[in-house]
């Protein structure tokens, strides 16, 4: 009896699932006719009567003829309607909604080639892969963060690494928490590299003579790009999160390192308070995730981290604030009683305070044992008291399941942003949903009705579960560490208007573990979105990639007669016409076939 009401639960959920993919661009579709008032009822995503009516009308009023059949093309020509009615400003929605960037948006200011119609200028993966330096071995690359780091009007880019082992003098040493300790006067190293590019022929270095303390934290996850101490210059501020074994024990833990500008250059600032070390001035929670946002209403900018403490299995974890003193000092307290693999922040409830919302996990018992807390379970809207507080009012987000194949539990989301992504004048958020270790995963939106209740608007698959993974046993066969060949996600989202067409886009900033980076999900309207591949971009000629300076294998990318410039550290290289840059974010598959793809 048990197994057959498994497999009828499996089956429900699977069919349901199919049901409201199969329905999404319906749902999608009424949604904007709602918006342009005509009346489509109730937004489920059933193609019934007065949704048929309302687009029957609203195509003779457009002198056009509704062909019975609602597909992509509806969504494009709704959403061009919808765009006509204006679109909130950035600037507008920021302010009104309170939102801040921390290095999460990709302006079109990066145009680097004058004569080419993309403004924006990414890296590819094979740069986010092999872009090592010379002093330092790279486990893998972090994350990236778009900002502004020397001034001159176009935004740079900081890349951040992991490092497998400490550079050229450094000791490998413990304070609870992995550090790389400098033990000589060898030149000192960061765990990130900031990157300028332009069309000349020279071009400054961003980072000039980083000062900073004898220790460093071995990663540097998800960072933060903003101006804490309000003197124009974007900071830089590093979680880290990282396992490690002290002293027979086993902690999760991380050395988060604060970099603040001055008229000199950058100088490493020591925090205090809560999980500080006295000696080095470095945070040490397991900073998975990471936001910024004026969460005290003082005019400043704070920074927000949860940390998970993975040895409690009954949800430990809190989520701990890193209060600025408006030139970039921090001091860091507990601000929320809440498990979070990751934050995000804003006003979803339209009160004017900041809330944040913070990511759990839905574990089912038979897969994870860390399952016995209320608040590890969900994730949940938190809300703020202006003064830099939050408690959780429980308003849920709903869990997602995998609709593209297994039906099973996405179990967390790895990562969140918030954006208005259908000009509705409220918060909606997104981020990629992954099973338990990782295998899996799509990208989920959820739409906000305006008091701070969401539910699900969209499902972009990343990659399929296997149909078996309803079985804990199958599922517990394939899958035995969070490094296997179902990862797929984002390890943060990255806000980008990648087409110009006022409407908010999203690019994936992937670990490289993962198999699918730098993905675009185009906004096709009504909280409808497109899996866009880095290549069809590119041949869209929204977007440029390069692979970086250091001289690996190349291919034709870019027609352009003009050189460009990027600088990286001290470096300076210049890429010609002739030069070959490889498109190595399309994946092993694709790359044996560009030569075809490209002359399609």
């Amino acid at each position: 009896m048990k197994i057959i009401k498994t497999l009828v639960l499996a089956l429900f959920i699977f069919f349901q699932s199919m049901v409201a993919n199969s329905n999404s661009y319906v749902r999608g579709s009424q949604y904007m006719l709602n918006q342009l008032g005509y009346a489509a009822g109730t937004e489920d995503g059933i193609k019934g009567k007065n949704t048929i009516k309302a687009l029957t009308k609203y195509y003779a009023d457009n002198n056009k003829v509704f062909d019975g059949t609602i597909d992509d093309n509806e969504l494009i020509e709704l959403k061009t309607s919808v765009i006509s009615l204006g679109i909130p400003k950035i600037e507008e929605t920021k302010n009104k909604l309170k939102v801040h960037f921390f290095g999460n948006f990709i302006s079109n200011q990066s145009k680097i080639i004058p004569d080419s119609n993309s403004p924006y200028f990414l890296p590819s993966d094979l740069f986010q892969r092999k872009n090592a330096s010379e002093n330092i071995e790279v486990f893998y690359i972090n994350h990236m963060a778009f900002g502004n780091l020397n001034n001159d009007g176009r935004q740079d880019l900081l890349m951040s690494y992991e490092m497998e082992v400490c550079p050229d003098g450094y000791t490998l040493t413990s304070i609870g928490v992995p550090l790389c300790e400098l033990k000589s006067d060898n030149d000192r190293y960061l765990n990130f590299t900031a990157f300028s590019v332009s069309i000349n022929e020279r071009d400054e270095t961003i980072i000039n003579d980083f000062e900073h303390n004898t220790s460093m934290g071995r990663n540097c996850q998800r960072p933060v790009l903003a101006d804490f101490n309000n003197d124009g210059i974007d900071d830089v501020y590093c979680p880290s999160a990282f396992g490690h074994t002290y002293k027979g024990k086993f902690y999760h833990g991380g050395a988060d390192i604060v970099f603040i500008s001055n008229d000199k250059g950058w100088k490493h600032v020591k925090e205090k308070g809560a999980f500080v070390d006295k000696k080095t001035g470095l945070y040490q929670g397991f900073s998975h995730g990471v936001t910024a946002n004026d969460i005290d209403h003082d005019g400043d900018l704070d920074v927000v981290t949860p940390h998970i403490k993975w040895e409690n299995t009954k949800g430990g974890g809190k989520i701990y604030c890193h209060f600025n003193d408006g030139a970039g000092n921090f001091t860091v307290k507990q601000c929320a009683d809440q498990f979070a693999f990751a934050v995000t922040s804003g006003d979803y409830n339209g009160d004017g305070i900041v809330d944040l919302i913070a990511s759990g996990g839905w574990f089912e018992k038979k897969l994870y044992s860390h399952n016995s807390s209320k608040k590890h379970n969900n994730t949940v809207v938190l809300f703020g008291d202006g003064k830099g507080s939050f408690k959780t009012g429980w308003k849920k987000i709903p869990p997602a399941y995998d609709i593209y194949g297994s039906g099973y539990l996405l179990s967390h989301i790895v990562d969140l942003v918030s954006w208005d992504f259908d000009g509705d004048g409220d918060l909606d958020i997104a981020g990629t949903t992954v099973g338990p270790l990782y295998a899996g995963g799509t990208h989920t939106i959820w739409s906000n009705n305006g008091e701070g209740k969401f539910t699900i608007a969209d499902q972009i698959p990343m990659i399929s579960g296997k149909k078996s993974w309803t079985s804990v046993k199958a599922w517990k066969k394939d899958i035995k560490s969070e490094s296997n060949r179902w990862n797929s996600y984002c390890g943060s989202t990255k806000l980008i208007d990648v087409n110009n067409d006022g409407m908010m886009d999203m690019y994936c900033d992937t670990p490289t573990q993962d198999k699918h980076g730098g993905w675009i999900f185009l906004n096709m309207g009504g909280l409808q979105f497109k899996k866009i591949s880095p290549f069809n971009a590119w041949r869209k000629e929204w977007t440029i990639y390069y692979t970086g300076p250091t001289g690996y294998s190349f291919q034709d990318f870019e027609k352009s007669s003009k050189s460009w410039v990027l600088t990286f550290l001290n470096k300076t290289i210049i890429i010609d016409e002739k030069s070959k840059i490889i498109d190595g974010f399309i994946g092993a598959i694709k790359r044996k076939s560009f030569n075809k793809l490209k002359n399609n």
